[in-house]
């Protein structure tokens, strides 16, 4: 399994799917507000993602029970410093990506791949840290939009197109609710 590999489809029934898309749209249309769930998830699936890789082919309940810690973490740090966890989102987003792009590269090595991902999570930290609410709208609706489209069986060029839409969808919608409030 490379660092690529955990965005693969939704794992689990329909309860599941449906759960993924609730939290994908609440993401997409209110994330700014809701920054903690973001990392939350970040956080599962960034847990679930080390006990795999860390331990090979572990028990899938031990990956959960990871994941659920990891994601608890995040969503508490959300809570209690928003702005040391937009970092920890930008870095976790940015070496997800990372390990997206590493991970359609082929066979890079697992010390490249790494390093492509420590990379990747630094470059998503800086970037999160100079621009902080761009950084909340763009963190929330990115996993918004990947939550929407791992639930949604399509093809990758599709699911592709699906992910890019929402994602650019969400953004706009948490910008216009903030200039429509007279924040923005």
């Amino acid at each position: 399994m490379t660092f690529g590999g955990w965005l693969g489809p939704a794992p689990g029934g329909p309860a599941a799917t449906a759960l993924a898309v609730a939290v994908g749209v609440l993401l997409l249309l209110a994330g700014r507000r809701l920054f903690w769930l973001a990392l939350g998830v970040l956080g599962c699936g960034l847990g679930f993602l080390l006990v795999q890789r860390l331990l090979g082919h572990a028990d899938p309940t031990l990956a959960l029970v990871v994941g659920l810690l990891v994601g608890a973490a995040g969503a508490l740090l959300a809570v209690l410093v928003q702005k040391v966890a937009v970092v920890a989102a930008g870095a976790l987003l940015g070496a997800c990506g990372a390990a997206n792009v590493a991970g359609g590269l082929g066979s890079l090595g697992e010390t490249t791949e790494i390093l492509v991902v420590v990379a990747g999570g630094l470059v998503g930290a800086l970037l999160s840290l100079g621009v902080f609410s761009f950084a909340l709208r763009l963190v929330t609706a990115a996993v918004g939009a990947a939550l929407v489209t791992r639930a949604v069986p399509l093809p990758a060029e599709l699911a592709a197109v699906l992910f890019a839409t929402l994602w650019i969808l969400g953004f706009v919608a948490q910008g216009t609710g903030r200039a429509a409030r007279g924040r923005g």
